[in-house]
């Protein structure tokens, strides 16, 4: 027999009624299947490969045992009345082995009443008479969800930890008032057919309605909404084609036009975007994904998948590379080969079905590239890769990670699987523990969002205080000094510091930041455009404004920057199909940006003639660099090799010299040489903290070297240098640089400088032996003077906080910035010389001026994908005068003079430039400073052609100034204070961000600032202690929501299905096996008691897209920019923990993180747009409460929002377990117009008495 799907295409099924055999054959032919008992129940089911699964059933046919292909057994108990009594975790049915047992029990009506994990930890739900759920507990009866109800069983109340909603009805059970947890009253008004007509929220006093917010919503003739005005000029229109439930056209002011083409079965089969890209995806006769394309019409991607379904390959049509996947028979992947032919093999435990190790190394191949087999047809290991293993120890709540070198790193957790505890044990048996407490007992409260007390490794801690509504109320730095928070209706409303400084936030109606007051009462305002609430006008306290123009599709198309009216500067912007910026017109001309196939940057074209191009390799990574100062000028290019890991593995410079790396099995630089033989040799303790750097010259000779003995969390207290001379710290306990004391190599104390701060990090003496240096303080945390005998230092700034003036040292220096906050001008008064700094659209520096003397800045992202930095320095004609060559960092591994003579900087730990070393490997300077960055000593080199040089932290000197440029700000390291204000928000759980000006919170030893707007810790040499941290700490939230409830997957119904499809290429299986293992999916569901009654594989064994799920990516909530990658569900499920391969986590660990991200690839490979990004929350309530109500998850929403409208499809997507009204829905929604995005809500359970919101 046939069936014909929705497709056109056919499913054979045959029948075997002797046997109970039947055998279903997909559009392919793979057949799969099925023998059934006597009484119907599926005992046995083959996929296409022979692989089997096996079921038995009691006498009431309940699912007593499932025993899949890979001989694991899951066990189910029931009570009397058929109700699911307990489930063991998969394991060996050995009877040496104990597996995790879930326990539920119910009351005489079949409602589940507790639920008890093998941790022990427990969940209860109580009811009234009715079987209205009344209350959702934890083991420790902290309430996390409770109702109340009316008489005839609607929900008259709702209150979890953001405080009580209330509901009226109408007569036809709709909900027409609705008060929020703040008062906030909403009234809807609905259609005869119960649909919603319109949505009143009063915004001030009750019964005043000149401030009521209005949105009336329109349907068609089947129901659909096609139109929805949320007042504002908030609007959007859809279009259907024809009875289909899924809107094809979309268009709202705040997004543009946008369409969305959809099969005959309602799989997305592309887009057209506002701005104009139209990608498309087709699919094989089985309906699976099979290629991409991109706006041109190419096939850029392509899917194979083997017989029984499973993806078993990913090609890159545009470059051949190609990742393939195999799997044991049940379902687990056993190993993945990459381009590089670098794999990954997953070894499981055979008694518990737990991951036991991971094995990764390359497999060797021959001249075509293609894998070297055996006689047995077995693919061959080149030996010359070193294996790197893995293996993991699991004892109650504890797991442990073995690394390659044997270091241990062990998560503990509490009964509720929140991650309490890391224990780093090094090879030497000792120990070092980071604790974390928190406000809520349990996930479904998203405790790890709510911490009090985090202790480091050093014993340091931060103690966290939170208001009745879940806010971030006080916050202490790490000397216990305590900031405060203050909300008004709109959000936070002021920040105390603990010396009384304040910042304070004002909002307009739409909840847009408004206004900020400085702590000097000078104030910034912002204004909105009201037809699509896109940020319109900055002005600035001076009065001096910048203004923001846009394309249809919400693209910046101008931004123009005002002074008393008169147009001072103008940035204008056109884009690709694929929403890169194609070219940038600015003061200085028009630079033009091209793209390959892949989207990747290709090169940058100044109208001045200067250039710079990128090659790649077949996995992405930069190949070559082309720098050119002019149109006819020489090029220099660089090229890059790596390993299989992606560390390099050389560089060979435009003069031909080449530079090889050595890595550890960590991947960690163990040994650098120079082409002129310089060697460097890195040595790290087992945290993975740099012990020493020693530079030694062709013959063993050290030219310059440090050594560090650390303390804490790792701050130096002890650094010597190769002459035996050595700088002693102290720090207060706060941990900012407090004494440093330089001694020679003969123990004879040379020099001490002692620094004592306020509570807020506000120097307040400097003392050396030749006398103290006293910091006096304006409002605002603003320096006016600094006094020391007979001398006084004046500092002034103007109206924007910026520095004006700096006198000192009988030096006087005239300041000028623009209206981005970056220095435009340097005068010094007592020379007479004056130097003029050009930027362009993009904030780089790209010009100086000094006199008859131009020097000319080609800025790009750092080997193409770095931060922007400096690659030439030419003169005005475009003629060289130095070139520097990077090497994955952002400062540069050396320079290369308009002699083509090449100059290396050996540099230290935090980067800083210690020395110097010319072509012949000889010493060609060396450099000493203080703690903040003042040179005490140098000899040699200074690249006065260049006008400065790369020096402390790696950031360039200026020589005529003695300041440092930190990209977006400046910095002056007699004081310790960048010269403007930081344009980055406070970071609220590190309240010492609160101080605008410091730098890295006093303490340089152990943070930087290489952007110059947020620290950054950079105690580690490499990623690989802290990677481990974050995946445990995934693993064990991965821990937490296991404990599903297999019914849950039949409640995911068809509409659920259909608006995933709608908006993502991939099969949406693969997202539910994500979802369904949240445990908010097993709280609270009545439904338990017949979960195992039924074999619904509609989810079941389809892993082929984990690879697209991110999770906890860091995301800027300002652009929306993934600042790292997060971790890929793939590791996260199975504990994979290599940092190349896994996640980076080298972006701001201050940013908001999104619980997913759905995407083609990396997050922070924005050359893709994200399919979906979003959280999962217990209840629509909760979203409004925690992200506009009260606000306290605000950055987490726009974070998501600025992602999906920048770097998406402009598509969120929330899962919660309880539904929200109408009305709530709509509330959502017009949030995210609001934004300039789309949501998609999908919930688990509905209220009673509310109506399904899909």
């Amino acid at each position: 027999m046939q069936v014909a799907t929705a497709t056109g295409n056919s499913v054979e099924i045959d029948y075997d009624p002797a046997n109970s055999l039947q055998t279903a054959l997909d559009a392919n032919g793979n057949p799969t299947t099925y023998e059934y008992d006597t009484r119907g129940n599926v005992v046995r089911v083959v996929d296409a490969l022979g692989h089997q699964t096996q079921m038995k059933y009691d006498d009431d046919n309940n699912l007593l045992q499932v025993t899949n292909a890979n001989n694991l057994v899951t066990k189910y108990e029931y009570d009397e009345f058929g109700n699911l009594k307990s489930r063991t975790e998969e394991y060996c049915g050995c009877p040496t082995v104990v597996p995790g047992v879930t326990y539920y029990t119910y009351d005489k009506y079949g409602n589940m009443t507790t639920l008890v994990t093998p941790t022990g930890a427990s969940m209860t739900m109580d009811y009234d008479r009715f079987g209205n759920l009344l209350a959702m507990k934890d083991g420790l009866g902290n309430v996390i969800q409770s109702f109340t109800y009316d008489a005839v069983g609607q929900v008259e109340t709702e209150t979890d930890s953001t405080g009580t909603t209330t509901y009226q009805y109408d007569d036809f059970g709709n909900v027409v008032t609705t008060i929020d947890a703040d008062g906030g009253v909403t009234t809807s008004e609905y259609y005869a057919d119960g649909k919603l007509k319109r949505m009143v929220e009063d915004m001030g006093t009750p019964g005043d309605t000149s401030d009521d917010e209005v949105s009336t919503f329109e349907y068609d003739k089947l129901g659909r909404e096609k139109f929805a005005d949320y007042g504002n000029g908030i609007w959007v229109k859809y279009d259907y084609e024809g009875a289909g439930g899924d809107w094809t056209k979309l268009e709202a002011p705040t997004i543009g036009k946008m369409e969305r083409k959809l099969t005959v079965d309602g799989k997305l089969a592309g887009w057209v975007t506002p701005d104009g890209d139209t990608p498309t995806f087709k699919y094989d006769i089985a309906g699976r994904l099979f290629r991409e394309t991109d706006a041109s019409g190419n096939d850029v991607t392509e899917y194979g998948y083997d017989a029984a379904g499973r993806l078993t390959s990913v090609k890159d049509l545009r470059t051949g590379a190609t990742t393939t996947k195999k799997y044991d028979a049940g379902g687990r992947v056993i190993e993945e080969v990459n381009a590089l032919k670098l794999f990954t093999r997953y070894n499981y435990n055979t008694r518990t079905g737990r991951l036991d190790s991971t094995e990764s190394g390359k497999y060797l191949t021959n001249t075509a590239g293609h894998i070297v087999t055996d006689a047995q047809g077995k693919p061959v290991v080149d030996t010359t890769v070193e294996l790197r293993a893995y293996r993991y120890q699991y004892n109650g709540l504890q797991t442990t990670v073995i690394d390659p070198l044997g270091r241990k790193t062990t998560s503990v957790s509490d009964d509720y699987y929140l991650p309490k505890e890391i224990i780093y044990q090094l090879r030497d048996g000792s120990k070092f523990t980071q604790k974390t407490e928190y406000l809520y007992a349990n996930n479904l409260q998203e405790a790890k969002d709510y911490p009090t007390r985090i202790i480091d490794i050093g014993g340091n801690d931060r103690v966290f205080g939170y208001d009745a509504q879940g806010r971030l109320k006080t916050a202490t730095d790490l000397a216990s000094n305590t900031y405060t928070y203050d909300y008004d209706d709109d959000g936070l409303a002021k920040i105390t510091s603990p010396t009384g400084e304040t910042l304070q936030y004002q909002y307009d109606a739409l909840g847009n930041l408004e206004k900020v007051t400085f702590g000097n009462n000078t104030f910034k305002q912002m204004s909105y455009r009201p037809g699509d609430n896109r940020l319109e006008t900055v002005t600035l306290p001076s009065g001096e404004t910048i203004e923001y123009d846009y394309y249809e599709s919400g693209q910046v198309k101008t931004q123009t920057t005002k002074n008393n009216g008169v147009v001072t500067d103008t940035v204008s912007y056109t884009y690709t199909t694929e929403g890169a910026v194609k070219t940038m017109t600015d003061s200085t001309a028009t630079t033009t940006y091209r793209y390959d196939s892949n989207n990747r940057l290709e090169g940058m074209d100044s109208a001045n003639g200067s250039s710079i191009s990128y090659t790649y390799d077949s996995v992405g990574r930069t190949k070559t660099v082309t720098e050119k100062g002019s149109a006819n000028a020489t090029a220099y290019t660089t090229e890059y090799d790596y390993d299989v890991f992606g560390n390099l593995n050389w560089i060979k410079d435009p003069v031909g010299g080449i530079t090889t790396m050595k890595y550890d099995v960590v991947n960690r630089l163990k040994e650098r040489t120079l082409p002129n033989g310089v060697k460097t040799v890195y040595e790290y303790d087992d945290l993975d903290r740099t012990k020493s750097i020693v530079h030694t010259n062709a013959i063993g000779q050290v030219l310059t070297s440090v050594t560090y003995e650390r303390e804490g969390i790792g701050e130096p207290s002890k650094i010597t240098c190769e002459d035996g001379s050595y700088v002693k710290l102290k720090y207060d306990t706060a941990l900012r640089v407090e004494k440093e004391s330089y001694y020679n190599a003969s123990g004879t104390l040379l020099k001490e400088t002692t620094y004592t701060y306020d509570a807020s990090g506000k120097r307040q003496a400097q003392s050396t032996s030749g006398g103290n240096r006293t910091f006096n303080y304006t409002d605002g945390y603003q320096l006016d003077t600094v006094t020391e005998t007979g001398e006084t230092e004046n500092y002034d700034y103007d109206t924007d906080g910026r520095l004006t003036l700096i006198n000192r040292d009988g030096k006087t220096l005239d300041l000028d910035h623009d209206a981005y906050d970056r220095l435009t001008i340097v005068e010094n008064e007592t020379t007479g010389q004056t130097t003029q700094y050009t930027y362009d659209g993009a904030g780089n520096r790209v010009k100086a001026v000094s006199g008859s003397t131009e020097r000319r800045f080609l800025v790009a992202p750092a080997m193409g994908g770095g931060l922007e930095s400096t690659d030439l320095i030419t003169d005005a004609a475009g003629n060289l005068i130095s070139n520097y060559i990077y090497a994955g960092g952002s400062s540069p591994l050396m320079r290369i003079g308009a002699d083509g003579k090449p100059v290396y900087y050996l540099t230290d730990a935090m980067g800083t430039v210690i020395g110097l070393a010319d072509g012949q490997g000889a010493s060609a300077g060396k450099f000493l400073y203080d703690a903040f960055g003042n040179i005490l000593s140098q000899v040699g080199d200074n690249n006065s052609a260049a006008g400065g040089d790369f020096r402390f932290q790696g950031q360039w000197l200026e020589s005529e100034s003695g300041l440092y440029h930190f990209r977006a700000r400046d910095y002056d390291p007699a004081t310790g204070l960048f010269l403007s204000r930081d344009r980055v928000d406070i970071i609220e759980t590190q309240p010492e961000s609160f101080n605008p000006y410091q730098f890295v919170y006093n303490n340089p030893y152990i943070y930087s600032d290489p952007t110059g707007m947020f620290t950054l810790v950079e105690l580690n040499s490499t990623q690989n202690f802290q990677d481990i941290l974050q995946t445990i700490r995934y693993e064990v939230q991965q821990q937490a929501r296991e404990y599903i409830i297999d019914k849950a997957k039949e409640v995911i119904n068809d509409a659920a299905i259909s608006a995933l499809r709608a908006v993502m290429p991939i099969d949406v299986n693969s997202v539910f096996n994500f979802f369904k293992a949240n445990n908010l999916l097993e709280a609270g569901n009545e439904w338990a008691g017949s979960a195992s009654k039924h074999v619904n594989n509609r989810f079941e064994n389809d892993q082929n897209f984990l690879d697209n799920i991110y999770i906890e990516v860091p995301v800027d909530p300002k652009s929306g920019k993934p600042s790292g990658n997060g971790a890929n569900i793939r590791d996260f499920s199975v504990f994979r923990l290599f940092p190349e391969r896994a996640f980076d986590l080298g972006g701001n660990p201050n940013h908001p993180r999104p619980d997913y991200i759905i995407r083609p690839d990396a997050p922070r490979n924005t050359s893709e747009r994200s399919w979906l990004i979003g959280d999962i929350k217990l209840a629509v309530t909760t979203m409004i409460n925690s992200y506009f109500e009260r606000k306290n998850q605000q950055e987490q929403w726009q974070a998501i929002a600025q992602h999906a409208a920048n770097y998406g499809y402009r598509f969120a997507g929330f899962f919660t377990l309880w539904s929200g009204t109408s009305a709530e829905n709509e509330k959502v929604r017009k949030e995210a117009f609001k934004d300039g995005i789309v949501v998609v809500i999908l919930s688990l359970r509905e209220k009673r008495g509310f109506r399904s919101p899909l």
